[in-house]
């Protein structure tokens, strides 16, 4: 065979890996891509959200789909959607987002945060704030504020990871 040839069956066999790992993913993420469809659709139905703009699957306790999204007014709208049903509250009563970082990082300021996101705690509407510190190793935090006023309510502190020796 010439070299053309070969390049030609090179090109053609890692686009079918390609597309052959690009079919793989699709079928192993269906299933959550399926519960989040279907947690839009419950949100949807059964409170006045119209419009979906951010979904995020949230597992601590219990699992919970929090769905952000407005309503025919315009207005911003979370809604958490568990097993029970789907819950709206007004973007406007809950404590922002904003804030929270803010007060965070002024009681903390040597903090690096990672991650804010609203979550289910106890059954408590909270925000989850995941972040880390360096003292002497680098640790990681999660630390749970209530969702309307934004009080802190528990802290974990993850374990050191090892770096194997």
């Amino acid at each position: 065979m010439t070299t053309r040839r070969w390049t030609v069956l090179g090109i053609l066999g890692g686009v079918l890996i390609l597309l052959l790992l690009n079919l793989y993913m699709q079928w192993i993420l269906s299933g959550y891509w399926q519960e989040e469809r279907a947690a839009e659709r419950t949100a949807l139905a059964e409170t006045r959200l119209t419009k979906v703009t951010k979904t995020d699957k949230f597992v601590w306790d219990e699992t919970a789909w929090v769905i952000q999204g407005t309503d025919q007014a315009g207005e911003g709208l979370f809604v958490w959607v568990t097993d029970n049903g789907a819950e709206a509250v007004k973007a406007g009563d809950g404590y922002p987002r904003a804030q929270l970082k803010a007060d965070v990082l002024r009681e903390l300021p040597d903090a690096k945060l990672i991650r804010i996101r609203p979550g289910l705690l106890d059954g408590e509407k909270v925000w989850e704030v995941y972040y880390s510190r360096k003292m002497n190793v680098q640790r990681h935090y999660y630390g749970f504020y209530g969702f309307a006023d934004g009080r802190s309510i528990v802290t974990y502190k993850l374990p050191v990871r090892s770096s194997g020796s």
